[in-house]
Order: structure tokens, then C-alpha cells, then sequence
């Protein structure tokens, strides 16, 4: 079983060398709060072998109420 694409809520902050990647999948994308604290947020993986563009347009983004990441495939 394949998946072309996973999400993931509730992500927290982490330093770009502990980010997670997965063979064949694209770097994860992500959309966290700006909090002091608290940088919690959601994630995708996508299949490499899909082209994506980040629709920064359509995302919505109302911490601790909505958090949406949208992407384009191409």
C-alpha cells in the first residue's frame, strides 16, 4: 500500500537537521503558530514524484482555530 500523500497535525518546532523525511517523499512542509512557546502547527509529505506549488493564497491560518496548508499539484 502507497501513499502519494501523509498529514500530520499537531507538529511541533524542531531544528532543520531533526526535521522528519521519509525516502522518496519531498521535504516535509510545514504551517506552525509564531508563539513564543508554543510552535505547534501541520505538516505534509509528499510523494517526490509529484510537482506541488505551496498555495500560500488559499491557506488559512487562525491559531488555535483553524490551520490549513494547501498545495497545488502541477
Amino acid at each position: 500500500f502507497f501513499f502519494n500523500f501523509i498529514d500530520i497535525s499537531e507538529v511541533f518546532r524542531c531544528d532543520p537537521d531533526q526535521r522528519l523525511s521519509l525516502p522518496g517523499f519531498h521535504e516535509i512542509k510545514t504551517r506552525l503558530r509564531d508563539m513564543n512557546v508554543d510552535y505547534r502547527g501541520v505538516a505534509l509529505l509528499i510523494k517526490k514524484s509529484l510537482d506541488i506549488k505551496i498555495r500560500d493564497d488559499l491557506s488559512v491560518f487562525i491559531p488555535h482555530m483553524f490551520e490549513s496548508l494547501f498545495v497545488e499539484l502541477a
